[in-house]
């Protein structure tokens, strides 16, 4: 997997978007670095691309899901995060299982199926 974070200083949104398959260092590295640009920029809205991000069919288990969820509720306290959904059906559940433990932990996120609706959501 790789991914690239790009900040929009018009809209003051970090852009974090994921590209082939998921693995799970990798995904907890791109948070810690959009967390850390955030920080850099006063930034609390971040879009987050599954659109093209494939999760490893051995990271699909409701604890590594509640984990991620969890941890991702933590370091993002005060954030609105967007989540634009992976084409996948299988991902899109794990995705939506990580987006209600984050919102049930008080991070404001919704997921969407388009980055334009997803960026007019964090405007």
């Amino acid at each position: 997997m790789s991914y690239d974070i790009s900040y929009d200083e018009k809209e003051n949104i970090i852009q974090l978007h994921f590209f082939g398959i998921d693995t799970k260092d990798e995904h907890y590295a791109a948070l810690d670095e959009a967390c850390q640009i955030c920080t850099e920029y006063n930034c609390k809205k971040l879009l987050v691309d599954l659109s093209e991000m494939e999760i490893k069919p051995i990271l699909r288990n409701v604890f590594g899901c509640f984990q991620f969820g969890d941890y991702v509720s933590k370091k993002m306290v005060g954030f609105k995060i967007a989540h634009v959904m992976p084409k996948i059906v299988t991902d899109v559940k794990d995705v939506q299982f990580i987006s209600n433990v984050e919102h049930n932990r008080g991070v404001n996120c919704r997921e969407f199926l388009t980055i334009e609706d997803a960026l007019q959501w964090l405007k």
